[in-house]
């Protein structure tokens, strides 16, 4: 049998009231319910046949009311779904927006920031480095030349010379350039000015 035969025996007043309320909640609605997997014809389809059914059987309008109730509740928690899940993909899709921007962030402007904070540490590091070796040159030479004038003989023989009596032999000089080989100059004077 038909639908189209279906629905002549049907009071129409009943099926139009149907119709009207199957295309005004649930056709509108269909299309984003994701749960049954029917096009929206098919899921048109299924719902009048199920009202036909009830309305051939002699189904009283109470359980058709029941069935209308029933089927906003599908609507009802359809919608709740379909609000949940875009407001599920939205905060997804933020999250995800956050995080590239803070990749771009870090990617423009702190990994330079890192780059030339660990230049500069290198530069002080560098000029920490080349402060030591001159400090550390310097002392090499102070020490040099404290150790130079002490120990220069030609130093030695000079003060020796300088500081001798007209009248002391020359065994003597050898003798004190000898004996005060390395000593501090001060202290040469000292010893040329007793002798």
């Amino acid at each position: 049998m038909s639908l189209h035969q279906q629905v002549a025996g049907c009071d129409s007043v009943v099926f139009r009231s149907c119709i009207r309320y199957i295309v005004m909640n649930v056709k509108s609605s269909c299309l984003k319910f994701e749960a049954w997997s029917t096009s929206p014809s098919t899921l048109l389809l299924r719902v009048a046949v199920v009202l036909l059914v009830l309305i051939r059987t002699d189904a009283s309008l109470e359980e058709i009311d029941q069935l209308h109730r029933l089927t906003e509740e599908l609507l009802r928690q359809e919608e709740q779904l379909l609000q949940l899940k875009t407001a599920t993909v939205e905060k997804e899709s933020e999250d995800i927006l956050a995080a590239r921007e803070r990749i771009v962030d870090y990617a423009i402007f702190e990994a330079a920031q890192l780059k030339k904070q660990q230049m500069l540490e290198q530069q002080q590091q560098q000029k920490q480095q080349q402060q030591q070796q001159q400090q550390q040159q310097q002392q090499q030479q102070q020490q040099q030349r404290r150790a130079e004038e002490f120990e220069d003989p030609l130093q030695i023989a000079s003060l020796t010379v300088s500081d001798l009596g007209p009248n002391e032999p020359k065994e003597d000089h050898q003798r004190r350039v000898r004996h005060h080989h390395g000593q501090p100059n001060w202290l040469l004077r000292r010893l040329a000015r007793k002798a």
